[in-house]
């Protein structure tokens, strides 16, 4: 059995730097990308999420367009096909949040980036009534 080590950071920018500092940034084995509680705008969070897919710590996008959602944002099919684009440029995984279920992309889209699940599971409660991962009305 091969335990891997990792980290979620927060997204502190539109150059897409990570809050968790360079020391544990070289430990960890998986470092997932997220948002979390900073204030952008709808276009400083697109500039900041294609800057975050190019960092090289970056290797999972976690809660995808989950920010957006929260924010009221209104992404436009050239931004979020510009967003698949740049994570098959730079290997950067999509995870399919199984708690809170990406609407943004289409399943047909959804093939052609490189997915993990994820569960964002903070205590044993949350295995209850996990979902698929995407919208379930979405028939694409």
């Amino acid at each position: 059995v091969e335990c891997l080590v990792g980290c979620e950071a927060t997204v502190l920018d539109t150059d897409g730097r990570l809050d968790a500092t360079d020391a544990i940034l070289d430990r960890a084995d998986v470092v997932y990308a997220a948002y979390h509680g900073r204030q952008f705008t709808r276009e400083e969070y697109v500039e900041s999420v294609l800057s975050m897919l190019g960092n090289p710590a970056v290797d999972v996008w976690a809660h995808p367009f989950d920010y957006a959602a929260r924010q009221g944002f209104e992404i436009t099919d050239a931004e979020r096909d510009g967003i698949l684009d740049r994570l098959r440029e730079t290997g950067v995984y999509f995870e399919l949040n199984m708690r809170r279920p990406t609407r943004v992309v289409p399943r047909s889209l959804l093939g052609t980036v490189a997915t993990v699940p994820g569960y964002d599971l903070h205590d044993l409660s949350n295995w209850q009534g996990l979902g698929a991962g995407v919208d379930p009305d979405d028939r694409s």
